[in-house]
């Protein structure tokens, strides 16, 4: 992400630009999608309300993780994000990526050499120099398999979220020292190359401090 360097010489330009001027229309509102600094074969959109200013203070970040079926509905997040002047950012995590039939590797957070956690976070880094976000503390919300990934997001990332919600993830990583992850947390450490002298990894003090919505409708019973 070396890179970055361009994307904040845009940001300066932007601050120069009318708001009717086409480039500021097509930064503002839905905009296109941007590749991954990090890793291109990913990509994330964003909505950005029109209270937003390129020279102004950063706006409150939330982030729509889609679940298995790739669908980013960031029109649904449209009233929310101009009612709460917030800015929504919605990555996409392609099917098929290193073995072609794969669908659900994004969910677990480690596939093979790829860290979806890591490259979520390189684009809200990214994001950052393009438009005026905060980028300590967001708000993520999943449904299904997005669920699943924002689920075990929490367990490494607790200190970044200023809250969650998880709709009916179908599978769940329970806080079990008798099973490896997905399921448990027994080797989360050895698994995500954390050292064993690092921080505690799960931090339940700071995971009991992020504000949770955790829900699964009465007819999601398989």
């Amino acid at each position: 992400m070396s890179n970055l360097h361009q994307l904040d010489a845009l940001n300066k330009r932007m601050a120069n630009v009318p708001r009717k001027h086409h480039t500021s229309k097509l930064l503002t509102g839905r905009t296109p999608s941007f590749a991954s600094a990090l890793d291109p074969r990913f990509s994330f959109s964003t909505y950005v309300p029109a209270c937003h200013t390129f020279d102004g203070p950063p706006l409150p970040l939330v982030v729509f993780i889609h679940g298995t079926s790739r669908l980013i509905p960031l029109s649904a997040m449209t009233q929310f994000a101009e009612d709460h002047n917030c800015i929504v950012l919605a990555p996409l995590f392609p099917c098929g990526i290193i073995e072609l039939t794969d669908m659900h590797s994004y969910k677990s957070l480690l596939f093979h050499d790829i860290r979806f956690d890591l490259v979520l976070l390189s684009m809200i880094e990214q994001a950052s120099h393009i438009w005026r976000i905060r980028t300590d503390k967001f708000l993520m919300h999943g449904f299904s398999g997005g669920g699943q990934f924002c689920h075990r997001f929490l367990y490494l990332h607790p200190s970044r979220l200023a809250g969650i919600s998880i709709g009916a993830p179908g599978a769940v990583t329970l806080p079990l020292l008798g099973h490896t992850w997905p399921r448990g947390i027994s080797n989360i450490k050895e698994h995500f190359g954390v050292a064993q002298e690092a921080s505690e990894v799960p931090d339940f003090t700071l995971m009991g401090k992020v504000p949770i919505q955790f829900i699964t409708g009465e007819k999601d019973t398989q």
